[in-house]
């Protein structure tokens, strides 16, 4: 069964969503609405850039939405078109049934946003949760993927325990904790105030993810045969990032792994470290 109740309140509900049209109003660059009905309800797409190139799709975190790419769209919209995914059952206008990562259900929910996008193949980024759906969907449907980015992706190194154990006893203090939660995100990295302000504001609303995200087996990393970009922080205080790191290298050895010194689990500043990657790798036919 899914969770259908993912805001602690309506209020919050409706505070999460109106700093999301806000941070929408400051999008940098022109971009059209969608919503596509897919098998977990309807789903939000933000497309920018021109239609006539190369597609690409970026697939946000847990307890996030597509407005974490506003950094990013600007640069990989000059050469591709570029279509930010709400997931659904995560802080944006998505349906609001959270099912479970352990299935296909997921995979399903991808596949219609393509058939609906009437894109037979496209590049895909994800960051953690992104990043885990991406990888399953390209494990999945290889040939539906010509390039595969990934940003600190959920499933290929184990979780730490010793995050959650941290947040526990912060999240008592209430604004405090979520902004000392919030800036553990960005290791030695000094995030922009309106990042976390944006981060704490829905952590105080959403019910976060408590679901386990299973870690893929060795069987179905090597089935990722498209060129594939990792990115890595090596003070990320969710995941094992050497356990990726040595896992990719390992299984995948053709990947492009790349570890950033002293950055945690949200990065910033790699936009053009993926639009270099998505111009000059030899997409998957």
């Amino acid at each position: 069964m899914g969770n259908h109740n993912i805001y602690k309140t309506e209020k919050g509900r409706t505070a999460v969503l109106n700093a999301y049209n806000n941070m929408l109003s400051r999008w940098p660059v022109a971009y059209e609405q969608h919503f596509i009905i897919t098998c977990l309800g309807h789903t939000f797409v933000l497309q920018s850039g021109e239609k006539q190139n190369p597609p690409v799709i970026l697939l946000h975190g847990s307890g996030s939405n597509s407005a974490m790419w506003m950094t990013t769209v600007r640069e990989l919209c000059n050469s591709h078109c570029v279509y930010c995914i709400d997931i659904p059952g995560e802080p944006g206008k998505s349906a609001e049934n959270q099912l479970s990562i352990a299935n296909e259900t997921y995979t399903d929910w991808l596949d219609d946003v393509l058939k609906g996008l009437n894109l037979p193949q496209a590049a895909f980024v994800g960051i953690s949760l992104g990043g885990h759906l991406s990888a399953a969907y390209a494990i999945r449907y290889p040939q539906k993927v010509s390039q595969l980015v990934l940003i600190n992706p959920s499933g290929f190194g184990k979780q730490r325990a010793s995050f959650m154990l941290k947040s526990l006893p912060l999240m008592l203090l209430g604004k405090q904790g979520r902004f000392i939660i919030a800036h553990s995100l960005y290791g030695d990295v000094i995030p922009p105030k309106s990042a976390i302000h944006y981060t704490t504001s829905i952590a105080r609303h959403f019910k976060p993810r408590l679901e386990k995200i299973p870690l893929f087996k060795s069987k179905e990393i090597c089935k990722l045969t498209m060129p594939v970009l990792c990115i890595l922080g090596e003070k990320d205080t969710m995941l094992y990032a050497e356990q990726t790191e040595r896992r990719i290298n390992t299984l995948l050895p053709n990947a492009e792994v790349q570890m950033i010194p002293g950055a945690g689990h949200a990065l910033l500043h790699i936009a053009k470290d993926i639009d270099y990657f998505l111009n000059h790798s030899v997409p998957a036919k």
